[in-house]
């Protein structure tokens, strides 16, 4: 990935949670350590404080918008990470992917999936159709192609 993506994916995965403050500082900072002339952004995100909006602010100017699919994508993989190791739940990504359709400009195909699967997660939740056991399994499966990006659709 470019730099302008890696800001961007930062930027959006402080937005969904997918990445904390402090995790976004610690790439900054390496980032800039790595650098011989490192980009203002880089500096700015040093030295703001570690916490969403100042992040959010000092990375802004670098950031694409909309965020391109490859950045999406690289979101996608993140939180099927999270799921894997523990570190999110099925159901807390239920919530990440409204988030996701709220907040990120999403490829249609992706949207798609991923309405899909929330709205079978609401009706299965609400006893009006289907397993909620189901449509979490459809949801995990789902979440093993985003490692895979080529296969995410």
């Amino acid at each position: 990935m470019s730099f302008t993506e890696d800001v961007t994916y930062y930027r959006a995965a402080l937005l969904l949670g997918v990445h904390t403050p402090e995790e976004v500082s610690e790439w900054a900072e390496a980032a800039f350590a790595a650098e011989d002339a490192p980009p203002r952004v880089l500096m700015d995100a040093v030295m703001a404080p570690r916490e969403l909006t100042a992040l959010r602010t000092a990375l802004a100017p670098a950031a694409l918008e909309p965020e391109p699919p490859t950045v999406v994508l690289r979101l996608l993989a993140r939180v099927a990470a999270d799921v894997d190791d523990g570190r999110r739940s099925v159901d807390d990504t239920v919530h990440v992917f409204a988030q996701m359709r709220r907040m990120i400009a999403l490829p249609a195909d992706v949207a798609r999936v991923l309405a899909e699967l929330e709205s079978a997660y609401q009706l299965a939740i609400a006893g009006v159709e289907g397993d909620v056991a189901v449509v979490r399994e459809r949801i995990a499966t789902w979440l093993v192609t985003c490692k895979d990006p080529a296969r995410a659709t």
